[in-house]
């Protein structure tokens, strides 16, 4: 398979059956696929996030519906009747950067074309539910209200949405996270040499501790308190942790400054935040 040659020239990268599987069991595990899912897919299958992310929706039973990225929203003008995303109702999607800003815009654009009293209140509703992200329980009371508003834009059954390929932009995540009540969008870090797969940001993995604690007794809350927090990290900017199908090295570059012992970020010699090390990704 070539890259994409979005950072550099594109190369043939081999990509074997083992790889492939690889990369299909840790995004199975990480984001727990079910028979009752609806993925859409859009992206060619020429790219290997969608080539993982159909081969994984297809091993575990679930529907596959197929559009392209000019007819996901519903555009009067361009697309009729509805969209695929309201036609298909999905639970899964994968995209990368840009398509998740056009969805964005579109949802703005929306907002911006209310009644100037009814626009004005939402746009307070959701500066309070992108101050309280990452609070549980916070944002409940407006859940309801967010979700008939602006629900039926991603078909109204959606519940997972999968980023990579590139950065997300921050403030893109925020409002997404914001309109689109019950419904993670997750960001990742993969490439086509490692089939796709690399880091993901997880809540399932968040379960698996908890459940850890539940029949190791011997552990207590403030052992698992680091690992729990790092497996948790949802925050905008963060691409996740590890897969279960990856191994990942960091390798010192003494000319870059980073090490893969260094315990804290610098930048212009002011230590910054603490690290677990830096450096190249091998």
């Amino acid at each position: 398979m070539h890259t994409s040659g979005s950072t550099g020239k594109p190369k043939g990268v081999v990509v074997r059956h083992s790889h492939l599987l690889g990369s299909i069991a840790g995004n199975v595990s990480g984001l727990g696929i079910t028979p009752d899912d609806v993925y859409i897919a859009y992206l060619p299958l020429a790219h290997i996030l969608e080539l993982t992310a159909e081969c994984a929706v297809l091993g575990c039973g679930a529907s596959l519906g197929y559009a392209t990225p000019f007819t996901l929203t519903t555009n009067t003008a361009v697309v009729r009747p509805v969209g695929a995303l309201e036609a298909l109702r999905p639970t899964i999607m994968a995209g990368v950067p840009k398509i998740y800003d056009t969805v964005v815009k579109g949802v703005a654009a929306k907002i911006g074309s209310l009644p100037s009293c009814v626009s004005g209140l939402l746009r307070r509703v959701l500066a309070h539910r992108q101050a309280n992200l990452g609070r549980p329980g916070a944002t409940v009371a407006t859940d309801a209200v967010v979700r008939a508003m602006f629900g039926r834009a991603v078909g109204g059954r959606m519940r997972l949405m999968i980023s990579g390929g590139g950065p997300l932009n921050g403030s893109t995540h925020d409002f997404a996270r914001s309109v689109f009540a019950g419904v993670s969008l997750l960001q990742g870090y993969g490439l086509t040499e490692t089939c796709g797969g690399g880091t993901l940001q997880v809540r399932l993995l968040l379960l698996l501790l908890l459940l850890l604690l539940s029949v190791c007794p011997q552990l207590t809350l403030h052992a698992v308190a680091g690992p729990l927090q790092a497996v948790a990290d949802m925050r905008t900017g963060m691409a996740g942790v590890p897969s279960c199908c990856c191994e990942i090295m960091l390798h010192s570059e003494p000319e870059m400054g980073y090490m893969s012992g260094d315990t804290a970020g610098t930048v212009n010699g002011v230590d910054g935040q603490p690290v677990c090390g830096r450096g190249e990704i091998w």
